[in-house]
């Protein structure tokens, strides 16, 4: 089911109104009345198109109005725009020097921004990151501006953050992991990576790439604290997704690990604590092969 047949005025989460799901400020939906969710990370019966799950909540109240203009949700139907041209012009508009600034802000290699293809995007005061399909065409642009808060351009699908060149022909294994910025930080170290969208999003997409390279995965799961959902039980979106992600894929993949940071919320933070390849190197020699469950 699209989003937009649900019949209800839907709000993007943000810090101040996180998702009542997952506890996160980003990506999700809240209905204005309270009355439901659409999750992005945790999944429900009920599918809502691209945009994520839907989840009924109890007591449904009315939110406070909106102080700040709605961004359209992903998958929402809307007029898209010509994502390659706009990524185009951000960049050209983007000197090396803000590049350079960004990556040393977010603790990454300078080169691995341009091989992502951000740029920074001065009407939304944000930096834009392309997401793509399997075959790498651009059909979405993630937006993250200063306070960590991310949308999506209006007609925007949840896509792969694919660096330039990857996959290679250098070697038969790839790592994927969450958002564009721990994508970066892996690439860094010079590994075959792609980024997904959330860590329950893009399934189908790493799929298909994993599928047609015939390639060995390990996936770079975020170490996600206890999340509540509201009838009291408990879950942790950044474990459960990598675990989803490692049974979809063990058809698809010569093999499949998962891993976790040894330190920090996901690979970024272990990164810039001070993890070398040496050291997510020995982490993927000792993980286990993926066995799904019977």
């Amino acid at each position: 089911m699209e989003t937009a047949q649900l019949k209800t005025e839907w709000l993007r989460v943000k810090r101040d109104r996180p998702c009542p799901i997952c506890g996160r400020p980003d990506w999700c939906l809240v209905a204005a009345d309270g009355s439901a969710a659409i999750c992005a990370r945790t999944e429900s019966q009920k599918r809502a198109g691209k945009a994520g799950w839907l989840h009924r909540l109890q007591g449904a109240r009315r939110l406070p109005p909106r102080t700040a203009p709605r961004h359209t949700a992903l998958g929402e139907e809307a007029s898209a725009p010509d994502f390659v041209a706009l990524m185009r012009r951000w960049d050209e508009r983007t000197p090396v020097r803000s590049k350079e600034e960004y990556a040393a802000a977010l603790g990454v290699a300078p080169w691995t921004i341009r091989d992502l293809g951000a740029a920074k995007a001065p009407e939304h005061n944000a930096w834009a990151w392309p997401m793509r399909d399997a075959d790498g065409e651009i059909i979405g642009i993630r937006l993250r501006n200063a306070h960590g808060e991310k949308w999506a351009v209006t007609g925007s699908h949840n896509g792969l953050f694919i660096p330039r060149g990857i996959p290679s022909d250098q070697g038969d294994t790839i790592l994927i992991c969450e958002g564009p910025t721990t994508c970066a930080a892996l690439r860094g170290l010079n590994y075959d990576v792609i980024g997904r969208a959330s860590c329950s999003t893009c399934v189908e997409l790493c799929a298909e790439l994993v599928r047609r390279e015939r390639l060995h995965v390990v996936i770079v799961g975020d170490d996600d604290d206890e999340k509540k959902r509201p009838d009291g039980s408990s879950f942790w979106p950044g474990q459960e997704g990598a675990a989803a992600l490692a049974n979809a894929l063990t058809r698809a993949a010569r093999s499949v690990k998962v891993i976790f940071p040894l330190t920090g919320k996901d690979a970024r933070d272990a990164i810039r604590a001070g993890a070398t390849r040496e050291v997510v190197d020995c982490q993927i020699r000792n993980a286990l092969l993926w066995r799904p469950p019977r």
